[in-house]
């Protein structure tokens, strides 16, 4: 039956004498259970770092017995973005975990949520050494500078030399070594 609804069906059977019977009942139709869209987030990164932009897509989102009508991004609380459409991009200003959830609704009005998750990190510094000698003798001195350690988000704050079991503070540092031998100079920015 093309419609929903309560339909009668008789049967009426004849005999070889011609005698016949008739039997009737009642058929109900209901309509044809829609069934809701699949939804699908493709998010170019899952990890990224404060500032970073992240792309996502709904792309790969369908209707097994429709289309799809309506694309809604929520990202959590944290941010308080709404957005729409099949293609969204996402930036974050604080490091945390991040819930991006895409919301499709079809033409039957049927809708479906699916979640995926952005780690959002501040960015670690580069510590980079430069020494003025590569050699030195036993009892000289040599002055090394971190002047060219770098940070993504904003300038080196710190710098912590350490000379063996001496350490030393301040962009640049300079030490005189005892003994002969290769030694390991470390800079934590």
């Amino acid at each position: 039956y093309a419609d929903s609804g309560t339909y009668t069906v008789d049967l009426t059977v004849t005999d070889n004498d011609g005698q016949t019977d008739t039997a009737e009942t009642q058929i109900e139709v209901k309509p044809e259970k829609k069934q809701p869209p699949e939804p699908d987030i493709n998010c170019s990164q899952s990890e990224v770092f404060v500032g970073e932009s992240v792309q996502c897509s709904a792309q790969d989102s369908m209707d097994p017995d429709g289309d799809i009508t309506a694309y809604d991004w929520q990202l959590d609380s944290k941010s308080g973005v709404d957005q729409s459409g099949s293609e969204v991009s996402f930036q974050f200003s604080d490091p945390g975990s991040y819930t991006v959830q895409l919301t499709v609704t079809d033409s039957d009005g049927l809708s479906s949520t699916v979640s995926s998750t952005i780690e959002v990190t501040q960015p670690m510094p580069e510590a980079a050494i430069e020494c003025k000698a590569d050699t030195v003798q036993t009892g000289e001195s040599v002055t090394c500078s971190g002047d060219e350690s770098t940070h993504e988000d904003g300038s080196v704050v710190s710098y912590a030399w350490e000379f063996g079991s001496r350490s030393r503070e301040g962009e640049s540092a300079t030490h005189r070594f005892d003994s002969s031998g290769t030694k390991q100079i470390k800079l934590t920015v």
